[in-house]
């Protein structure tokens, strides 16, 4: 007699056999698919782009001050501005501001100017850095192609988006290719369509944009400019621009460090406007660059350590070969953030993560309200010497009765409380919804109607604004199709 089936028995046991071999036959597939992909990840050959050498001789096209400003100051005016870091909330504020001065306007010798043509430097740091970059490359075409670009295109959406794709599993592999790499495509796809340094020397027009990074070698700011690739045995002109605002907005742990090598000392050349020794010859073989902000986040640092090298304000046009400037702008433009730390109303040890960020934010805007004390300090001293006749360069290349305003354009200095709060809490991304965009563009906008030393230029020139929106609406972009 055939003894009973019990649930569990044959039936039970051959579907289990049968299951298992599925697994089996699925594990070997799982291997059969990432073998392959695995090996390719593993001889995985993709190369970030090298930075070219030169040996004597500095190559012809040079992205430097002296080649870019040379002459005649438009207007009779310098004005220097300094783009902070903060990601697309830095890059808007940098942008409401760049709305202004091109919709002010002002006679000069039988013309009327806008003050935005009249920009001779602009140094930008992480999301300044585009801004800054940018406007140098476009000029007037900036407003609508940066809009559409960056502040309206969602790149950090883009950016992880293509980061995380299958497809790019085999580059991303390679040593020698990282996550700051697919940001410059990036840019370059949306905003810079593959210019480099030479494509911005051969405008000879100004403003220049002057892009900081920090060097993970000793913490050093560095900047790209042909006067400190010259330290480096370097062409900077075939170097692209996208790459160098990539490394700008290198956060670490983010988006890995942009490498630049060091060719000397194979050059005889040396800068006429003095560098830091780390980018002299005999430096490290390769420098690894990343995050501006980490050494300079207001981006002034520039000018402290260049005019103080040269002697003050006249040495500096000296150098630069700038003449006649009877009025000297210097123009701030902070979106420093203020997350706040709401944890302290709590009795509770605030988590680790929460820690860190604010740890990483403390030392950033300690050395940044440092730079900016110290800044506005050099500022009376030089032009004390001027007025006093004890600069070194004497009257060469700018006035006696020189006129100097220092405009800052803080976050921070926001009158509005809920406003400022509001503001200075948006994240520090690459991305931001349109409608917060346009309230940091009316924020620039209010900051630098309340500036008493930008009204005091607009007096003095006699200009005014003239924007595009009577009732302080933001103007939209004209893009040709969605980004």
């Amino acid at each position: 007699m055939a003894r009973p089936t019990a649930p569990g028995g044959p039936l039970n046991s051959g579907g289990t056999h049968r299951g298992r071999a599925g697994e089996r036959r699925g594990r070997v597939l799982l291997v059969a698919v990432l073998l392959p992909l695995l090996a390719a990840a593993a001889c995985s050959t993709a190369h970030y782009p090298v930075n070219a050498g030169f040996v004597g001789e500095p190559p012809a096209s040079r992205y430097s001050r002296r080649e870019m400003l040379a002459g005649e100051a438009p207007g009779g005016i310098f004005m220097h501005a300094a783009f902070s870091g903060g990601g697309a909330r830095a890059a808007a504020l940098a942008y409401g501001v760049l709305e202004v001065l091109h919709e002010t306007r002002y006679g000069w010798k039988d013309e009327r100017r806008r003050l935005g043509d009249d920009l001779t430097i602009v140094a930008g740091v992480s999301g300044g850095a585009v801004a800054a970059t940018a406007y140098a490359a476009f000029g007037p075409r900036f407003f609508d192609r940066f809009g559409c670009g960056f502040l309206h295109g969602d790149l950090q959406g883009a950016l992880v988006s293509r980061i995380l794709a299958p497809s790019n599993l085999h580059r991303l592999s390679s040593p020698r290719f990282g996550r700051s790499d697919v940001l410059a495509e990036l840019l370059d796809e949306r905003l810079f369509g593959g210019a480099t340094y030479g494509d911005l020397a051969r405008r000879k027009a100004p403003p220049m944009a002057i892009v900081s990074a920090t060097s993970l070698y000793d913490g050093e700011r560095f900047e790209f400019t042909q006067e400190s690739f010259d330290g480096l045995c370097s062409d900077l002109s075939a170097f692209p621009v996208s790459r160098a605002v990539a490394a700008s907005m290198a956060v670490p742990g983010v988006l890995s460090p942009v490498t630049v090598w060091n060719h000397g000392p194979a050059c005889l050349y040396g800068s006429p406007i003095p560098q830091g020794p780390l980018y002299r010859p005999y430096g490290p073989p390769f420098l690894h660059l990343v995050d501006g902000g980490l050494s300079d986040n207001l981006g002034i640092r520039n000018t402290i350590e260049t005019v103080e090298r040269l002697g003050g304000f006249g040495g500096t046009m000296r150098a630069i070969g700038l003449r006649g400037v009877r009025r000297i702008v210097y123009l701030i433009v902070n979106a420093q953030s203020d997350p706040g730390f709401e944890e302290s109303g709590s009795a509770d040890v605030p988590g680790i993560l929460r820690t860190l960020r604010s740890v990483a934010d403390i030392p950033i805007d300690r050395y940044s309200a440092l730079s900016l004390e110290q800044l506005r300090a050099r500022f009376a001293g030089w032009l004390a010497q001027v007025r006093d006749g004890t600069d070194p360069a004497g009257g060469e290349g700018l006035a006696r009765d020189v006129e100097v305003y220092f405009v800052e354009v803080s976050l921070p200095l926001l009158g509005d409380a809920a406003e400022r709060q509001y503001l200075q809490r948006l994240p520090t991304s690459l991305s931001l919804p349109p409608e917060d965009v346009d309230r940091v563009r009316r924020a620039a906008r209010r900051l630098l109607s309340e500036s008493p030393d930008f009204r005091r230029l607009l007096a003095d020139l006699g200009a005014s604004v003239e924007p595009a929106s009577k009732d302080g609406t933001p103007r939209g972009f004209a893009c040709a199709s969605p980004q």
